[in-house]
């Protein structure tokens, strides 16, 4: 009894490792990228709410606060997506200051598309995940985290 017991955790194992190389040879990421990856370049736009999660004086941002942003997509890969444009922070004089805005976004409509019950258009189109806020151009430059919220208008 003694001597089965090893052999047959190195045989579970062996199977276990055995699938695990054999799946490996299956998935070739360099074909699914070139096959998946669009680079739309601005044909999908996005509005929505950015959670700043930095508190900034120089720009008045103040962490937890809701903030307008809108972005454009640049590249769409599956599920994720790479987004760009600005977050627009109210100032105390009433006017915007306009903050550029890098995105990774997580598009939840991808996870939606094959289910039998179809939620509402409107989750099909979100789009959320983190995001920098910073002052490229203009001065001071800061960088301040945010998560995003958006939703997806064109292709």
């Amino acid at each position: 009894m003694k001597l089965r017991m090893p052999l047959f955790i190195l045989i579970i194992v062996g199977m276990f490792l055995f699938a695990l190389a054999t799946s490996a040879h299956a998935f070739n990421l360099l074909a699914d990228l070139d096959t998946n990856i669009k680079w739309d370049l601005g044909s999908a736009a996005s509005g929505g709410t950015s959670v700043l999660l930095r508190h900034e004086d120089a720009v008045n941002a103040k962490a937890g606060q809701f903030v307008g942003s809108a972005l454009a997509e640049v590249v769409d890969y599956r599920f994720l997506s790479l987004w760009g444009g600005g977050t627009f922070i109210p100032q105390p004089d009433g006017s915007l200051r306009a903050l550029d805005t890098g995105k990774l976004g997580l598009n939840l409509g991808y996870f939606l598309k094959n289910m039998v019950n179809q939620p509402p258009a409107i989750f099909n189109n979100l789009v959320f995940g983190p995001g920098l806020a910073t002052s490229i151009v203009s001065t001071p430059h800061v960088i301040i985290p945010t998560v995003d919220v958006n939703y997806k208008f064109g292709s």
